[in-house]
């Protein structure tokens, strides 16, 4: 029961303790703005894989991004690693594709 809720805590943050570094931040937002952006472009022109390909970049660029931050504001070491995994692993796999 205590690794669940070790689990759990990763993925649903108290956000009172969430501390934010404001570049980074602007930078998240910026690269999600530009996800959303690429994806309503990926379906109107049937699901090209050149849009695909960039989604993936810049959501492994924001989630790296965001391990970087939780590193740098002292969080859970296992939050920073599934962060900046995840994000080594879509930046790769769009590299890939």
């Amino acid at each position: 029961m205590h690794q669940i809720k070790k689990w759990l805590k990763l993925f649903f943050k108290d956000k009172r303790t969430n501390r934010r570094i404001k570049p980074l931040a602007i930078v998240q937002v910026l690269m999600l703005v530009c996800a959303c952006i690429l994806l309503i472009l990926f379906l109107l022109t049937g699901f090209s894989m050149d849009y695909f390909k960039w989604i993936l970049m810049t959501l492994g660029v924001n989630l790296i991004s965001s391990g970087v931050e939780s590193y740098l504001v002292k969080d859970e070491k296992e939050g920073v690693y599934a962060s900046f995994g995840m994000g080594v692993i879509s930046f790769f796999y769009s590299l890939i594709l």
